[in-house]
């Protein structure tokens, strides 16, 4: 039986209490310590039922008010002196709360959950008392009134209110994001234009047919943001001039880019190949290595390699991953840490109840809800290619289906939905058209922009600024 914090009075399993939100609210914590500030302000370690939670969440103040981090390492050593860690069921336990919880974003609903059901307890307790004074026939009436206000009132004085930040406070959050929240640009020029920069939280949806570019337009994003290009040339300099020295150009920038690209999708060597295609100067394709590289391409596609593995690109290959799992491997590094995520692609996740792939609406919805959360926690931008199968996914369509499925929930979610006119496939040459929308947009209006796919790499193209100035006015 699970041990439970009585307080000063009887209880039973069947009293008020969610063990699943304390432990979500405890694997929140050990997940982002940064949310413990937030929840201590109105819920203080005595309102946990389960006892283990109690002590775990008396570890987690004391470190916090020492100015220590709160982790799974310290939260150990500081139940280890106080001679509890084997009451909690050991590092293991601790273990368990943190991989069982996916994302930190939801930290203040569980804590105002369990502080909640405290309430609740602390009213019943009132009520146990004032039915034996009422029973207590040798206290006056009149009298037993008052000593049943007085412990109601002493029960239910602390009520659940979460202290409002002081001016000092905001500013010292203004100061911490000021720096972050100017984002980067779209690789297409038009972009940034229309629907302004990318910055830390936001989370678009790319949607499309089989074949259209979806994965190659996020891809392209990424070639952009790691300067690719510009490190191919350093290192292909580097080497013909066999000068060690121009690697301080790569390695030692003020503003290094950091790319997640996790494919639920295609093994991580495919990824790679795409990534090869984007950045080569000859051309070089997949079908170049199947059928025999000449000495040249050769020699390019070394050159490639080394450019990739010396970029702070990672490669994940997640197939058959949940969302849950990819969430996680989100959070593996500090928030910030990534400045882009790419997750290709939403509709090939695995369901976490065993079911097979599902591409409805109600699926895009809830996977989009968890990856905007992680966008916003690990302060980073997430894209990610979804199959829209269907014109009936294309356009302002396509943004009215997924907001009545309630995909963005309270947040924004972006929608780009790339269309082709005329062909099946996207070839080179061919006119693609890329609809903007805002999910978030109560009015549901959304924009239709022009651009290209062209080259023998297969990448998008702006037109002009000046069309697009006029096309708009």
């Amino acid at each position: 039986m699970t041990a439970i914090n009585t307080g000063t009075y009887e209880l039973d399993q069947m009293a008020p209490h969610s063990q699943a939100a304390e432990a979500a609210l405890i694997g929140s914590v050990l997940v982002n310590s940064k949310v413990f500030k937030e929840v201590v302000s109105f819920l203080p370690s005595d309102e946990f039922f389960i006892l283990r939670h109690t002590w775990i969440w008396e570890a987690m103040e004391r470190l916090y008010e020492r100015g220590d981090m709160i982790d799974s390492l310290t939260v150990t050593e500081e139940l280890k002196i106080k001679d509890r860690l084997e009451d909690i069921g050991g590092y293991a336990y601790l273990m368990q709360l943190a991989n069982q919880t996916a994302t930190s974003v939801h930290a203040e609903t569980y804590g105002e959950i369990v502080a909640r059901a405290a309430l609740r307890r602390r009213m019943l307790e009132a009520a146990e008392k004032i039915a034996r004074l009422a029973r207590t026939e040798d206290i006056d009436v009149n009298e037993a009134v008052d000593l049943g206000q007085e412990v109601y009132n002493q029960k239910t004085a602390s009520r659940i209110s979460k202290p409002e930040p002081t001016m000092a406070e905001v500013n010292e959050k203004r100061r911490q994001y000021q720096s972050e929240i100017s984002g980067f640009n779209w690789f297409l020029k038009g972009l940034t234009y229309t629907i302004g920069k990318l910055s830390i939280g936001d989370y678009f949806l790319i949607g499309a047919l089989s074949g259209v570019g979806k994965t190659r337009f996020c891809t392209q994003q990424s070639v952009m943001l790691l300067d690719l290009p510009e490190r191919f040339r350093i290192f292909s300099k580097m080497i013909r001039d066999k000068n060690p020295a121009l690697l301080s150009d790569v390695y030692h920038s003020d503003d290094i880019k950091r790319v997640l690209f996790i494919s639920t999708e295609m093994y991580d060597w495919q990824v790679a190949s795409v990534f090869m295609e984007m950045i080569s100067k000859l051309g070089y394709s997949r079908k170049d290595e199947k059928e025999g590289l000449s000495p040249e391409l050769e020699s390019e596609v070394l050159l490639m390699e080394t450019t990739l593995e010396n970029t702070p690109l990672e490669i994940v290959e997640a197939i058959n991953w949940t969302v849950e799992q990819v969430v996680k491997r989100i959070h593996k590094m500090p928030a910030g840490f990534y400045d882009l995520v790419i997750v290709d692609q939403l509709t090939s996740m695995r369901e976490s109840s065993l079911k097979t792939e599902m591409r409805s609406d109600q699926e895009i919805a809830r996977r989009s809800q968890f990856l905007k959360a992680a966008a916003h926690e690990a302060k980073t931008v997430i894209l990610c290619p979804t199959q829209f199968n269907g014109e009936n996914y294309s356009g302002i369509q396509g943004l009215q289906n997924i907001r009545g499925s309630k995909a963005a929930g309270d947040e924004s979610v972006g929608l780009l939905s790339i269309r082709k006119p005329d062909k099946d496939r996207t070839e080179a040459g061919t006119s693609v058209k890329i609809n903007i929308a805002k999910i978030r947009a109560s009015s549901g209006s959304s924009k239709d922009l022009d651009f290209k796919w062209s080259d023998a790499s297969g990448t998008f193209h702006d037109i002009t600024l000046q069309e697009r100035i006029r096309h708009d006015h």
